[in-house]
């Protein structure tokens, strides 16, 4: 079946997020495409959850006009933030942008805006983009996620048939590293009973260490009820029908969510950290990657749910750290409402009302934390860095934070 670009012009380019969020580190997003040539038989954007006009890999979207609307969008930006490209259902280098150059324009346009960016692929079509990339890198600060779940290739083309094959995408994190970007894999999802053994998993890992990726965030496979679990499951059929009752058990359940039994995924995660670990590699994206790329303000609300899930991993009770957290992002949510309704605020308000709070010894009721709010005040005042291997604050470089001009 061969595929069918759709051009669409769209309004709005940028999806906008008051605070930034924890899993990308990013305050806005844009992806070009809908639906992906890609073809991933694993692919969560094939269920009905998601509006996916057409054949998943055979009808894609083409948003023909957001690199104009994202040069008006960013031009009218009062915070600086992360802008990442990629989604969950998408892949911003795709094939069909080998000739389309929408991505290519997009990196143009951030790096005209001045902003830090982070984009995720499994393409190395990237490589292409890397002079622009590298320039965003050495400005604002830039994070390049390859999606790697397998050094097998036999494995990946199966599975994911229209990617780039395994060794290409190392040799595209490679390149990024050596240009000045930050580099990380998203392991997600780990395929049960076919790259998820602890060999499996300790071989890719150890690979992707020596090539000096910042990070690895893993996952489990999620399979939701319906159009993605039917595909996933007559391809096993094919290929692997000798797992036909680990998957029978393991997805029993048919939650909505698509998560397999609890027991399962602990033990993924388990092991997986416990690999990491060893291997002394981040499970997220580490603060000292993104603290450059913000102010304070985002700082601390990605920390605070990183550290809920660093401690949870090592058995701590994070019960008053997610008080906390939850108390911090209602202040920050507040403040930045106040601040967009408020045209006359400069840029860095949010930063400077946070500092203030610091410096007044008022951050501890705000938090309800006063352990925590000591902490809070390292990172603002001495723009002290996080480490996630040893969970201790250590001297970091100058963040400061934006300030009015």
């Amino acid at each position: 079946m061969s595929v069918a670009l759709h051009p669409k012009d769209i309004k709005k380019g940028i999806h906008k997020n008051r605070a930034a969020e924890p899993f990308w580190c990013s305050r806005y997003r844009f992806s070009p495409y809908q639906n992906c040539e890609h073809g991933c038989i694993y692919c969560d954007g094939r269920a009905e959850r998601y509006y996916s006009p057409g054949a998943f890999e055979n009808d894609i979207t083409v948003r023909r006009n957001l690199p104009e609307i994202m040069a008006e969008e960013l031009s009218g930006l009062r915070e600086r933030g992360i802008i990442s490209g990629g989604s969950g259902v998408s892949d911003i280098y795709q094939p069909a942008e080998a000739e389309l150059k929408l991505t290519r324009q997009c990196a143009e346009v951030i790096l005209q805006a001045d902003m830090p960016a982070a984009v995720a692929t499994k393409s190395s079509l990237a490589l292409r983009d890397l002079d622009l990339w590298g320039k965003v890198a050495g400005n604002r600060g830039f994070i390049f996620m390859m999606s790697l779940v397998t050094d097998h290739d036999d494995i990946r083309s199966i599975w994911e048939p229209g990617a780039s094959p395994v060794d290409e995408r190392i040799d595209t994190l490679k390149a990024f590293k050596e240009a000045g970007a930050a580099t990380g894999v998203l392991a997600m999802p780990l395929l049960p009973g076919i790259c998820d053994s602890d060999e499996d998993i300790k071989r890719l890992f150890s690979r992707l260490r020596d090539i000096g990726v910042e990070f690895i965030i893993p996952g489990g496979l999620t399979l939701r009820p319906g159009r993605q679990k039917d595909r996933y499951i007559n391809e096993l059929e094919i290929h692997r029908p000798d797992l036909r009752p680990l998957y029978r058990d393991l997805y029993a359940e048919s939650r909505p969510s698509g998560s397999p039994i609890a027991s399962y995924g602990r033990d993924l995660q388990q092991r997986c950290s416990s690999i990491l670990d060893a291997l002394e590699i981040p499970v997220l994206i580490p603060h000292r990657v993104f603290a450059p790329m913000m102010g304070p303000a985002d700082q601390l609300h990605i920390l605070f749910w990183h550290m809920r899930d660093l401690y949870a991993a090592r058995g701590k009770d994070t019960r008053r750290l997610v008080t906390a957290a939850k108390r911090y992002a209602i202040w920050l949510d507040e403040q930045r409402k106040t601040f967009n309704r408020r045209r006359s605020l400069e840029p860095g308000h949010v930063d400077l009302q946070l500092r203030f709070l610091a410096e007044s010894g008022d951050l501890g009721r705000a938090l309800g934390n006063d352990k925590l709010a000591a902490f809070a005040c390292r990172v603002i005042l001495e723009q002290e860095i996080f480490d996630y291997q040893s969970l201790q604050l250590l001297p970091g470089k100058d963040t400061t934070i934006e300030k009015p001009s």
